[in-house]
């Protein structure tokens, strides 16, 4: 969950001086001589600031600028928390999931697609829940979850064809093939191939059927067909020429060369050995060059943009001095102008107390020692996540943990060395752990860390990792002595509440305790150290 972005705090109002209120003094006459303008419109709601953040999300992603992308995406999907069902949620879903995919991050697209079919399947949106299918399978098949992926596809494929969508039966069969044929199985893959393929032509869908015969020349090819490989190959690069689709291109000359060589037409092989290397170095020299245009393009707009600002401030302080020269040409108009003083101070009291609030609202949720969420915050961000996990079926895991004789430390070797161990510590949590887990320090030396999407395997190969990376600080002053921790482990399977969730952490916390320190405990099992008997 992102945190929101440190401000800037407001000078008191005690601290404005003289050159401070002639300004002021300045400003309201320039409000008093101009003429009354419209009022603002009214604000949008989070739903529509939601569109356009997805709106511009996607335009960046068709760019490759991925990281701004996430950044807009991640600010959307903050605004349509609290409506998690409505279509505005359901778009976010659907570009963050589709951004990851496009990024390589399959699990996280995964689990997005999911959430968008769990939303489908309750709203009984059929079409809608036949794509989100599809695109759960194909974020599977790229994790070589085979399995999965074949009982989506074919879930897909049904309500397509219930659906009578011969466009979405078409690429669901191709899709399906494609799966088994990472999985070593041509026979398999050929009759799907051919139903697909008679499902493009019948659409007139020529691309993608050029596509499909590169899919049957492969699996031809597999088959140690290679004359068959050879008609289906030359059958499919006219379409895909014309279309320019330069990624099967690629494959269909690759695989010409290889059927050739099996036929012992070595120079035709040879032949389409060379296309598929020339074009191959074609797209990388492109893929560089449209690198370079991209950063050329964001430098020149840094450059407008700071050549903008320049001229902006040049003609705010002219426009400062115009007004201190109407000023004394209008001192006659002493009282007018005092009253546009009283508003313009009105006005910044308005402004410091709400940077105050502000203020006091990030004091209110932050650890002062440590800047992680306090207790308060912590657990009221928890409860939000225990009740999406509960919603969606999701696994959710607890780690509790504290420093092992920390009362010691503080004994030995003051309490201003024990505030440096409980800051550096949660430093090592904002660098271990993803920006959607959840950390806060729950009093003393207790630290609890929320994780979503994590199983309880996950969850104690996490803690085990904390604990290691805790091991390896070094402090000054107590350089002789290794800083260890506890941790107590537990998901969400097990607990009816959230609250409950976190005492059976404690418990594992607590067992690991009497297990000698030092170690990780999960709920359900016995620590290593009660295991052979030692007690802590």
């Amino acid at each position: 969950m992102a945190l929101p972005p440190r401000g800037i705090l407001p000078r008191p109002l005690a601290a404005w001086n003289s050159s401070m209120l002639r300004h002021a003094l300045c400003l309201s006459l320039l409000w008093w001589l101009a003429p009354a303008q419209a009022q603002d419109a009214a604000p949008a709601t989070p739903e529509q600031q939601a569109e356009a953040l997805v709106r511009e999300a996607d335009s960046l992603v068709t760019r490759t600028l991925y990281a701004q992308a996430a950044q807009l995406l991640s600010q959307a999907y903050d605004l349509t928390a609290a409506t998690p069902d409505s279509p505005q949620a359901r778009s976010v879903l659907n570009s963050l999931a589709n951004l990851h995919y496009s990024t390589g991050q399959f699990a996280l697209a995964q689990n997005y697609y999911q959430e968008l079919a769990t939303l489908d399947e309750a709203g009984g949106d059929l079409p809608a829940l036949s794509v989100s299918l599809y695109n759960l399978g194909h974020a599977e098949a790229s994790q070589q979850d085979f399995s999965d992926a074949t009982r989506h596809f074919s879930r897909s494929l049904e309500l397509s064809l219930q659906l009578d969508d011969q466009s979405g039966a078409a690429y669901t069969l191709k899709a399906m093939a494609v799966n088994l044929q990472a999985q070593q199985q041509p026979f398999s893959a050929l009759p799907l191939l051919d139903q697909s393929l008679a499902l493009f032509e019948q659409l007139g869908e020529s691309l993608q059927a050029a596509v499909v015969k590169r899919h049957l020349g492969d699996v031809e090819l597999d088959l140690e067909h290679p004359a068959a490989a050879v008609a289906y190959y030359e059958a499919a690069l006219p379409a895909l020429i014309d279309n320019d689709y330069s990624e099967a291109i690629l494959k269909v000359y690759r695989g010409l060369s290889l059927a050739n060589e099996a036929l012992g037409e070595l120079k035709r092989a040879l032949v389409f050995q060379r296309a598929y290397t020339d074009l191959l170095q074609l797209e990388l020299n492109q893929q560089n060059q449209e690198s370079t245009q991209r950063l050329q393009v964001e430098l020149q707009t840094r450059r407008y943009a700071d050549a903008n600002e320049r001229l902006q401030a040049l003609g705010q302080r002219q426009r400062q001095e115009l007004a201190v020269k109407e000023q004394l040409l209008h001192m006659q108009q002493l009282v007018l102008l005092l009253g546009g003083t009283l508003l313009v101070l009105a006005l910044a009291m308005l402004w410091h107390a709400r940077h105050n609030a502000r203020h006091m609202h990030r004091l209110a949720n932050t650890d002062a020692l440590t800047s992680l969420r306090n207790r308060r915050s912590v657990m009221a961000a928890a409860q939000r996540e225990w009740e999406r996990a509960q919603r969606f079926g999701r696994p959710l895991c607890c780690l509790v943990f504290d420093v092992d004789h920390f009362k010691d430390i503080n004994d030995t070797y003051g309490h201003g060395s024990g505030d440096t161990v409980l800051k550096a510590i949660a430093r090592v949590l904002q660098t271990s752990l993803r920006p959607s887990d959840l950390i806060g320090r729950i009093g003393g030396e207790g630290f609890l860390v929320v994780a979503t999407e994590t199983s309880q395997a996950q969850g104690k190969a996490l803690a085990e990792r904390l604990r290691q990376a805790v091991s390896l600080i070094v402090i000054p002053g107590i350089r002789n002595r290794q800083l260890t921790v506890s941790i107590g482990v537990a998901t969400r399977e097990g607990a009816a509440s959230l609250e409950q969730l976190i005492h059976q952490a404690d418990q594992a916390l607590y067992e690991a305790k009497a297990g000698g320190r030092n170690q990780v405990g999960v709920h359900g099992e016995v620590p290593r150290g009660l295991l052979f008997g030692t007690t802590g």
